[in-house]
């Protein structure tokens, strides 16, 4: 998914029915960004993911510098980060037969 606004809420509201986990990832604090879109949406159009994760930066804005990979690691954000979202939503619940997770990324 490439915008929040237009948010594709056909497309949310099918990979959560599908796959039954959805994971976002923002480069930038999840208050209010993708992640909150994405959950709005399915809770609007009454769909409830069986797991759903928000990897970004949890605590305000960086207050640090460095390279964008340092920056990530530092803040979570990298791929370890994500992977181990995206795992802790999968032993949430047996994916279905269809699918298995969504990554979202703004």
């Amino acid at each position: 998914m490439h915008t929040v606004q237009p948010l594709d809420s056909a497309s949310v509201v099918a990979a959560a029915q599908e796959t039954g986990g959805i994971v976002t990832i923002e480069e930038h604090t999840v208050n209010g960004g993708l992640g909150s879109a994405v959950a709005e949406t399915c809770l609007d159009l009454g769909v409830t993911p069986r797991g759903f994760a928000r990897v970004g930066l949890r605590h305000g804005f960086s207050s640090i510098v460095g390279s964008q990979e340092f920056l990530r690691a530092q803040y979570g954000v990298d791929v370890p980060a994500i992977v181990a979202a995206a795992e802790g939503v999968a032993r949430r619940f047996k994916p279905t037969a269809r699918g298995g997770l969504l990554a979202v990324t703004s």
